[in-house]
């Protein structure tokens, strides 16, 4: 396992090097036990659901809650309540162990910079559920700030 300064020195040496890469090197970013924080940095121009679908597809409740807020509003099923990112962890590993990951598929995307949500239809354990994810990016990165899980 890499040390995160050995990784941070790797980040900016290419983008030293390199200087077409510096571009690029905002859509590096560490994950494991490295950071807990795994998110990229905010990038107008990024779809930051890309990589949030990809985790609700595989049912990786750590890399996906990775993007969630310090503090998050989550509405799961029936109830509603403000959590701390990992008590939003446990509550979504204990949502894929319930309906394991058939299909994701994304509904509809919108706002603005910096405050964009998606809809997406999961598709798990038999049932179909709504998902809506509200992000807040900002110059430290892009945070789930509201995840809500409707069934249908």
């Amino acid at each position: 396992m890499c040390s995160a300064k050995f990784l941070l020195h790797t980040v900016l040496l290419i983008a030293l090097c390199c200087p077409m890469a510096a571009q690029d090197a905002s859509k590096i970013y560490l994950t494991g036990s490295v950071s807990s924080k795994a998110p990229m940095p905010s990038n107008q121009d990024s779809d930051v659901f890309v990589p949030l679908c990809k985790y609700l597809q595989k049912g990786d409740a750590d890399s996906f809650s990775a993007w969630f807020a310090d503090i998050i509003d989550l509405q799961m099923l029936t109830t509603t309540k403000t959590c701390s990112r990992n008590q939003a962890c446990e509550i979504m590993r204990e949502f894929f162990r319930s309906y394991s990951p058939k299909e994701v598929q994304t509904i509809y995307k919108g706002g603005e910079y910096p405050h964009r949500y998606c809809i997406v239809n999961y598709f798990g354990g038999g049932e179909t559920f709504r998902v809506t994810m509200a992000v807040q990016s900002s110059e430290s990165g892009n945070w789930v700030e509201l995840l809500k899980v409707e069934k249908q």
